[in-house]
């Protein structure tokens, strides 16, 4: 059961840099803390905030157990969530439990415990030369091949700690699991970040022998707390090598609980990476897992700016909140090692389904023709293995919703048996004027779809 939350009104916008802000259950409630947060940050990011719809609360565990309190529309919404999480779970299920039983709590805290011991990790401190060395030790051990990508023209010498698990179908796509290994000049850093660390160290260990479709880069960033050094250099480089990473999952302090609580958040500006996380947790994990539209201040930043938006990760703030973020009490023990064993359950789930999932499908287009139909075309996914790509319409907000398998990149729809199929009035298509939802989801030979779908209306 959920401990209730004292009663209050949420602050009207909580400070950015402070994440240990609290929400209060009073006023609007959870929701209401979630639609004060400024989603992204900056231009460019704030209008990708306003493309994407602000998603229903959500939560991996039964509806009652929100603290939302939501009643019937958090259990609809419950309840789909779950119908579209067993799209990825049942194909990969087998799979996915035979690697998560390998994962090791025992390793979980060493590796906490080895990085707590350094001290502060700051680019400034001894310690991040320390943590370095021994990521690139530990990765290495695991038999993969890491890179130090040291920082350039900056005051301190220090770099990220980089590795790949090559693909076995599409070694030439990349998908991200990253977190920063640093933390603040005056502490150790223990939940902010060496939590997420340690979940990117045994993901990265149980992986090892068992590579995925889809290649995946393992990236520990530095310099995070001076100004996101780490990540900027990490997008610079893959910008220079023609690297373009496909989806990124970057973790932020994951490993403080309230009341012993095994819950997260999903902080997301992809909202399909954002459900495909949730489906991880309903199927792998006893952790509860809320979402928040918030990147902002976080690595995810330059990844964002570098690759779109694909981005999605695991993070405390701003739903929920360590009251020692950044002090010197950010030490191991108020670190919950239950919680990090199934957020690493999660998180192997999560890059599983990630990599072994079709891209979203791009370049989707729509034509009224003068026979009163509309042609969809769209642009072949580069991965091996795409078995057919289904498309959907609808018309109107009430209308049937008509789906086709297609197996090339072209199909069409009359539109009359549309709109008798949602016994609607006559539309004259001649006009323009419709309003046709089209989605289009590429679907694999494992019956995995797109983890995104591709929606334009006409």
């Amino acid at each position: 059961a959920v401990a209730p939350r004292r009663p209050g009104r949420p602050a009207a916008r909580p400070r950015a840099d402070h994440p240990a802000t609290r929400p209060r259950a009073g006023g609007g409630g959870l929701l209401q803390l979630q639609r004060s947060v400024p989603a992204l940050g900056g231009p460019a990011l704030q209008r990708a905030a306003d493309a994407v719809p602000r998603p229903d609360h959500r939560c991996g565990g039964v509806a009652p157990r929100c603290p939302g309190g939501h009643g019937r529309g958090a259990r609809r919404a419950e309840r789909a969530l779950r119908a579209k999480a067993e799209e990825f779970i049942r194909p990969l299920a087998p799979q996915i439990k035979e690697i998560i039983a390998r994962i090791s709590r025992r390793r979980l805290f060493e590796y906490q415990k080895t990085l707590f011991d350094f001290d502060s990790k700051h680019v400034t401190q001894p310690g991040n030369l320390k943590a370095i060395e021994y990521l690139q030790r530990t990765l290495a051990s695991f038999g993969y091949e890491p890179e130090l990508q040291w920082l350039p023209d900056r005051p301190y010498k220090t770099a990220n700690v980089v590795a790949i698990l090559k693909g076995t179908e599409n070694p030439d796509l990349y998908y991200l699991l990253c977190s920063h290994f640093d933390s603040v000049a005056r502490g150790p850093g223990a939940d902010d970040n060496s939590s997420s660390t340690a979940v990117l160290l045994e993901t990265a260990r149980v992986l090892a022998r068992h590579p995925l479709p889809s290649s995946l880069i393992f990236a520990a960033f530095t310099g995070e707390e001076s100004g996101l050094w780490g990540s900027r250099e990490f997008a610079r480089l893959a910008r220079e090598r023609k690297l373009q990473v496909l989806g990124a999952i970057n973790n932020d302090t994951i490993g403080w609980t309230e009341d012993h609580r095994l819950d997260n958040t999903i902080r997301y500006a992809n909202s399909g990476l954002r459900d495909l996380m949730h489906a991880a947790s309903i199927g792998f994990s006893r952790m509860v897992t809320y979402d928040s539209h918030y990147i902002r201040s976080t690595d995810a930043v330059p990844l964002f700016e570098a690759f779109g938006n694909v981005v999605a990760g695991l993070g405390s703030h701003p739903v929920l909140g360590n009251p020692y973020y950044h002090t010197e009490q950010d030490r191991l023990e108020v670190v919950n090692q239950e919680l990090i064993e199934e957020a690493t359950k999660f998180m192997v789930a999560s890059v599983i389904m990630m990599t072994s999932s079709p891209l979203p499908v791009r370049d989707v287009k729509a034509l009224l023709k003068e026979d009163g139909s509309v042609e969809i075309t769209w642009a072949p996914n580069p991965e091996k293995g795409i078995a057919y790509y289904l498309v959907t319409c609808q018309l109107g907000d009430k209308g049937q919703i008509i789906s086709k398998k297609v197996e090339q990149t072209r199909t069409s729809f009359q539109i009359k048996k549309l709109v008798k199929a949602s016994s609607l009035e006559k539309i004259d298509a001649s006009s323009g004027k419709i309003h046709l939802k089209i989605s289009v989801r590429a679907v694999n030979r494992r019956g995995l779809p797109s983890w995104d779908e591709t929606v334009i209306i006409l």
